[in-house]
């Protein structure tokens, strides 16, 4: 199908949601991307965040293959050697605190089963968040989600959720009460521009959460699997949590999630409280072990970190060199440029010029590459920011500048 073929279908047929780039793409191969006319753009977009390995990783392909060959479903009510294959092999990366999953279709409905959890485990009804979080868009994620422009048009979402600053342990004290059951949030925000919190934020925000008698939900589905220089992002801060959602690249690329709770916790939802027809079905779980011993044995978490490093420090020169940037920060491969201006026309630019980005809010570029990128990927990717920057330093007006 040509590529003016593919824009007119979609936009006349899907439900217009997403903002969406100008290009068709039809296949993938490492850290690149290629359109429907052959052209080559570097993917710092993975699917934002998915495509941890990359596009076509051989190991990927050979667990899809071998396991569609064999059985591609197989519904919960019945045992499967994919899936427990699977859930030996994440029980090797997850703290021995947290010894019981339920494999979802999705971080969103990852996050759904924590907020019953809790609510099942303590009797209470109540959560509180953090402005600035992003947790999905299906109804108990949405709740616990705090973007106005998300929330307001589907109103009345789940009651008894309040919202506290972010990093701030002493208004979230303040916002316990008796009917609080959990506290839910993202090590770092990634939504809200890549916001890393202060040093002392999780570590007190874990006491005070033990001291209470709360339980500690982590939101590591963007910030888990390497991402940012560390298996999981909460160990940066030698913290573990009560319940951890995690998805995005955990299967290589396929729809998959996973919550991890406590033994005592888990065990309190009785049988039929909560399923789904394509939970830990054979083809995802087989992925999923293989994407996770190419993590593990491929050291990707350093990886990522040393890369992180680099980039940060390329994109920190970036910002020196344009009028219009205000703060290059991250962690690891989770990274990004806040600017005074909308990036959408920028990202337009980006991907004409052969660079695939994230955005985070209307200004603030974000980098989700591929964790097997090297120093050439990010020389390259630099090269055309300060191009695509440039231009932009020259169409912004002061008086537009935020």
């Amino acid at each position: 199908m040509k590529e003016a073929d593919i824009f007119e279908v979609e936009n006349r047929r899907l439900i217009r949601s997403f903002f969406r780039l100008p290009v068709a793409i039809e296949r993938g191969e490492g850290v690149y991307l290629y359109d429907v006319n052959g052209k080559r753009y570097l993917d710092l977009m993975a699917g934002y965040g998915v495509a941890l390995l990359g596009h076509r990783h051989p190991a990927i392909l050979k667990a899809l293959m071998e396991q569609a060959e064999k059985l591609i479903t197989c519904h919960g009510s019945l045992y499967n050697d994919a899936r427990a294959a699977f859930l030996e092999a994440l029980s090797r990366l997850l703290p021995r605190s947290l010894t019981r999953y339920f494999l979802t279709n999705s971080g969103a409905e990852a996050v759904e089963l924590a907020l019953k959890l809790a609510r099942r485990y303590t009797g209470k009804p109540g959560v509180i968040s953090m402005m600035g979080s992003y947790h999905g868009k299906t109804f108990g994620a949405l709740s616990v989600t705090s973007g106005r422009r998300y929330r307001e048009p589907f109103q009345p979402l789940l009651p008894n959720v309040r919202f506290v600053p972010y990093g701030d342990v002493g208004k979230v004290e303040a916002a316990i009460d008796e009917d609080t059951a959990a506290i839910i949030v993202e090590p770092i925000q990634g939504e809200a521009g890549v916001c890393i919190p202060p040093v002392d934020f999780l570590p007190r925000l874990r006491e005070l959460c033990t001291a209470k008698g709360v339980l500690l939900i982590l939101d590591e589905i963007q910030t888990g699997l390497g991402r940012t220089g560390k298996m999981f992002c909460f160990e940066h801060w030698g913290i573990q949590p009560d319940i951890l959602c995690i998805g995005k690249g955990l299967a290589g690329g396929l729809p998959v999630g996973c919550v991890a709770a406590m033994e005592e916790i888990a065990d309190r939802l009785r049988v039929g409280e909560h399923t789904s027809t394509f939970s830990g079905n054979p083809l995802v779980s087989a992925v999923g072990s293989a994407t996770i011993k190419e993590i593990v044995e491929g050291d990707l978490p350093n990886r990522a970190m040393r890369m992180g490093q680099l980039f940060l420090t390329k994109l920190k020169e970036l910002q020196a060199q344009h009028i219009f940037t205000r703060e290059a920060r991250g962690m690891g491969l989770m990274l990004a440029l806040e600017c005074r201006f909308d990036v959408r026309k920028a990202l337009e630019d980006a991907a004409r010029s052969g660079l695939l980005l994230c955005h985070s809010a209307p200004n603030t570029l974000r980098f989700l590459p591929p964790l097997i990128i090297d120093e050439e990927h990010v020389e390259a990717a630099i090269r055309i920011l300060h191009d695509v920057l440039a231009r932009q330093d020259q169409m912004v007006s002061p008086r537009r500048a935020e």
